[in-house]
């Protein structure tokens, strides 16, 4: 008995002890990404880390918290896009994000609450890289490293205004639980593997695209390699149960996607041409960069841009692994043992070909000049909306095939409009190859001292984070404070229900993909009332069609012109829009006059200041 005891007490020790290392080390993945953030944690109630997007996904938070606390649906809203409302069901609503921030708005404001989750983000992704790659390596040292390559690689800092895409830290716990599905063939593995993958897809669904592909590659490679270690009885069976949990968890959320038939489809193929990884931009340091960024700019613009146009943006071009990454993961190429590395390397160099996308890109779109093949028909043909710029090259140039262009064709796979994207699984395969070459470096040097002195070991290890500090500096993190304009308080009083019409004034997608018009949406978390425009990721098909229909209200979107000479109260007061904003600081000056012109003799001035003028139309 009394033995029984002292093993149990020891189990308990021992628990205790593996958690509070792991405690230890989550504080200092805290504490790293506090330091190579700044300085958002100093203004952490006030500032947000950017803007653009980033108003978009605050407002996703409130707007979440109101629907689900009014009993409506969060895949819709009439908030935005009134009277007629819009579907949010391909909205990137990020909602494990969103349904997280509910709780912690009851605590925090809106900006505080960003905040947490944004960091979070970075914090959640050096853990679960650092726990995968301790289960593989059982070497903490050689884990933190891995740690800290995934949690602030470059495609983290260039994509700070997107929320959706820096919760990647679900992608290493999934791998983690699905690798051990097989190698422990526990139930409990097939539980989590199962959240983790829902948590992933609820993050951004490109993720859940992504996980689908690791998991076909690590079914398939094992089959030729190790086929009992996947085709026995208790990894079947675990697998199947991860599927089907995965499947009852995902069903509220995906079951909207599948019932919505607004959605408006996109040009896939050029989308996905210009928004490839450069096979150049992997050796080349972020335009983040605190000391390099400046340097690189004309990089990047040059890679993005086809005869003086520019066709594609930045921060889907930054794909920089860190060159210690990239020495560590042909250092492994020496190990006489590559067993547990094999796997890796092939995920890794598959996640690179479909990261390139459809034509291959080396210091801009690689471009062999043809004439008369007729291209440009043929392609229009298989895709009727590609865009003008693109069917012109085809007609003077073939660009070079990579395997992506398959895949660009096949459902569900095909919603992947940005292929450069894939960089985060080549990242988690390169980190895991990082991991086991430290691992082979730290053994190696464990029983070595220098200026018999310091242990060799740790000398390496401390020089190893120093140099991925420096090679991911992205300080000081660029942060933007809102102030929000004292009329919006003064509206959120009233408590009746209307509509306002904000001036710049969107009718159609490329006049909705603003920031101007993000900034209005995130306004709306004050005041509370109902907008004719927003922002949203994809719109369905018939998401302007009030603006476009009413000669007035479309007339106040091209105010250059404003053809209609008269003001409709009473369509304005039958449709509840009580109040039309202009925004003096979004308009030309003729504009402004233009618009006073048409309004101020039928309408009542309510508020003026140096940045808005505010009618009031009942």
């Amino acid at each position: 008995m009394e033995k029984k005891i002292v093993i149990n007490l020891e189990k308990i020790a021992k628990y205790i002890k593996k958690n509070l290392m792991n405690l230890y080390i989550l504080l200092f993945f805290i504490i790293i990404t506090l330091l190579m953030t700044y300085p958002l944690v100093f203004n952490i109630n006030s500032s947000f880390p950017a803007a653009g997007d980033t108003y978009e996904y605050a407002w996703d938070f409130w707007y979440i918290k109101q629907a689900l606390l009014q009993g409506a649906s969060p895949f819709f809203s009439n908030y935005i896009f009134y009277p007629n409302g819009v579907s949010l069901a391909f909205h990137d609503t990020t909602m494990f994000n969103s349904l997280l921030s509910i709780p912690l708005q009851l605590i925090f404001n809106l900006t505080t609450v960003y905040n947490l989750l944004f960091l979070f983000s970075f914090i959640l992704s050096g853990f679960g890289a650092y726990l995968l790659v301790f289960y593989l390596t059982k070497n903490k040292k050689a884990s933190i490293i891995s740690g800290l390559l995934f949690a602030f690689f470059p495609y983290h800092f260039a994509h700070i205004t997107h929320l959706s895409l820096l919760t990647i830290g679900w992608i290493p716990l999934f791998i983690l639980y699905f690798i051990k599905i097989f190698e422990e063939a526990s139930m409990k593995n097939a539980i989590f593997s199962s959240i983790f993958l829902t948590l992933t897809a609820l993050s951004h669904w490109y993720y859940l695209v992504f996980l689908v592909f690791f998991a076909m590659i690590f079914l398939v490679y094992n089959f030729f390699h190790k086929k009992n270690y996947i085709l026995n009885r208790k990894s079947i069976k675990n697998l199947i149960l991860m599927f089907l949990l995965f499947g009852i968890l995902i069903s509220p959320f995906i079951i909207p996607l599948l019932q919505d038939n607004e959605f408006q489809s996109e040009n896939t193929l050029d989308s996905s041409i210009a928004h490839s990884a450069d096979l150049a931009a992997f050796f080349v340091p972020s335009e983040t960069h605190s000391i390099f960024g400046k340097y690189v700019n004309s990089f990047y613009n040059s890679i993005n841009s086809y005869d003086g146009k520019l066709y594609g943006i930045i921060e889907e071009s930054t794909v920089f692994l860190g060159y210690l990454t990239l020495i560590l993961a042909f250092y492994t190429l020496t190990i006489k043992n590559k067993k547990h590395i094999r796997f890796w390397l092939l995920g890794s160099l598959i996640f690179l070909i479909l990261s390139l996308g459809p034509v291959l890109h080396f210091n801009g779109l690689i471009k062999i000049p043809v004439e008369g093949l007729g291209l440009d028909k043929v392609v229009q043909k298989i895709e009727p909306n590609i865009n003008m710029d693109a069917l012109e090259m085809l007609k003077h140039n073939i660009g070079i095939p990579l395997p992506y262009i398959v895949i660009n064709f096949i459902p569900f796979f095909n919603v992947i409009r940005n292929p450069s994207r894939f960089v985060v699984m080549l990242m988690i395969s390169l980190t895991v190859i990082v991991g086991f070459a430290c691992d082979d470096i730290f053994n190696k040097t464990k029983h070595k001292k220098i200026f018999n002195r310091y242990g060799l070991k740790n000398v390496l290890f401390l020089i190893f984070c120093l140099v991925i500090v420096f090679e991911f500096l992205s300080i000081p993190l660029p942060t933007s404070s809102v102030k929000i304009p004292s009329f919006y308080s003064t509206i959120a009083k009233d408590k009746e229900d209307y509509a306002i019409i904000e001036i710049p004034l969107c009718h159609d997608v490329s006049s909705s993909y603003t920031p101007k018009i993000r900034l209005f949406q995130y306004y709306q978390t004050v005041h509370n009332k109902k907008l004719l425009c927003g922002a949203i990721s994809r719109y369905p098909e018939k998401s302007f069609d009030f603006i476009r229909e009413n000669p007035f209200i479309y007339s106040l979107s091209d105010p250059e012109t404003v053809y209609v000479t008269s003001v409709p109260i009473d369509f304005l007061k039958q449709n509840k829009l009580k109040y039309i904003i202009i925004h003096k600081n979004y308009l030309k000056e003729n504009e402004i006059v233009n618009l006073n012109n048409l309004l101020r003799n039928s309408l009542q001035l309510q508020y003026q200041d140096n940045e808005m003028i505010v009618y009031r139309v009942y």
